[in-house]
């Protein structure tokens, strides 16, 4: 009988369990080349991991708005994208809820721009906290918010909008305490009959328009 190697195996697997499963096969088959193949598929496998590992992470700072940590424009459009197509497939209505906080230049102006990313971030948070788990929530650029809501039917989505509003009074900028009052506007759009997405924020955003024309601090619904 051929005798078993003693060397203690160096392995540079980083995986634990799969380093044990390969030092058995040492044990079990010492020296034969395929333990060695073994640990070089392992070694490879966890490469190409790392790797993807590491595209992915890419992949969401590309669809991430680095204040907030919200889903930037680009991000929002793919998914609105998709909801468009499911729209034609499924006949599933969904909402558009453009939001725009009231006299955001004159918070940067009175108490500078580290006040008005600390609203940013106030503003984010309190309003992701009424966001249902596969609702898309964005920044759209400075101080707009698009909110996409799937499969949803209009009042739920005009009480939504309410919510918000109310939420958003309740803003209490813990980064930011010489800023006392936050404010936004909410224009809303409901879509229940096949579009472009271009289509879709434009109409949500003539509603924004209007609710800031008429005094800004409510929802105005595209009619």
């Amino acid at each position: 009988m051929t005798e078993r190697s003693t060397r203690a195996p160096i392995f540079r697997v980083a995986d634990t369990h799969v380093v044990q499963r390969l030092e058995r096969a040492s044990e079990q088959f010492g020296d034969h080349p395929l333990v060695a193949e073994l640990e070089w598929l392992a070694h490879q496998y966890q490469r190409l991991e790392a790797r993807l590992d590491k595209n992915k992470v890419l992949q969401e700072q590309a669809i991430s708005d680095p204040l907030t940590g919200l889903m930037n424009r680009n991000g929002l459009l793919d998914r609105l994208n998709a909801e468009c197509a499911r729209l034609i497939r499924e006949h599933t209505a969904f909402g558009l809820l453009m939001l725009d906080l009231d006299h955001f230049k004159a918070i940067n102006d009175a108490f500078g721009h580290h006040a008005g990313d600390q609203v940013l971030i106030a503003v984010a948070a309190t309003l992701r906290q009424h966001m249902r788990p596969y609702d898309v929530f964005a920044r759209w650029g400075g101080e707009e918010f698009l909110l996409l809501v799937p499969a949803v039917e209009r009042p739920a989505l005009e009480e939504l909008a309410r919510r918000l509003l109310d939420a958003v009074r309740q803003v209490s900028v813990s980064g930011a305490p010489e800023v006392s009052e936050v404010r936004v506007s909410i224009g809303l759009y409901y879509c229940d009959q096949p579009e472009s997405p271009a289509d879709s924020v434009r109409k949500a955003d003539i509603a924004l328009y209007r609710a800031k024309e008429a005094g800004r601090d409510q929802v105005v619904t595209f009619d």
